[in-house]
């Protein structure tokens, strides 16, 4: 069986509740996505989840996910996935989408600014 592949936005995902499915509660929100590049778009390994201020935020891996709806308002997990995000880890080619790439200016080679992000 093929797995599916779906287009996301960032916008899609930010701030949207994660909810543990053997529980029912909410973990947190999703704040922050980080993916791997690959050809064409690059490919979420992991979500980065914000808790309760004085719990911090938790890694969960992509694969860890299990549904969502389009548009993404609820995402639900597998149960004992949580781990306390760390430092980037992988490849050393994961970017952290919102870090790098929200409220920025991108830049053509020329040094020319095209568009504010």
């Amino acid at each position: 069986m093929q797995e599916t592949k779906h287009f996301l936005f960032l916008t899609d995902l930010l701030g949207r509740k994660v909810i543990d499915s053997s529980t029912g509660k909410t973990i947190g929100r999703v704040s922050e996505v980080i993916a791997t590049p690959k050809e064409v778009y690059p490919e979420i390994n992991r979500l980065v989840v914000k808790r309760s201020w004085w719990r911090g935020s938790v890694d969960i891996n992509w694969p860890d996910i299990l549904s969502f709806d389009l548009p993404v308002k609820i995402l639900q997990t597998k149960n004992n996935i949580l781990n306390p995000a760390g430092p980037p880890s992988g490849n050393g080619s994961d970017i952290h989408i919102k870090e790098n790439f929200l409220d920025k200016q991108i830049v053509d080679v020329s040094g020319c600014k095209v568009v504010r992000v």
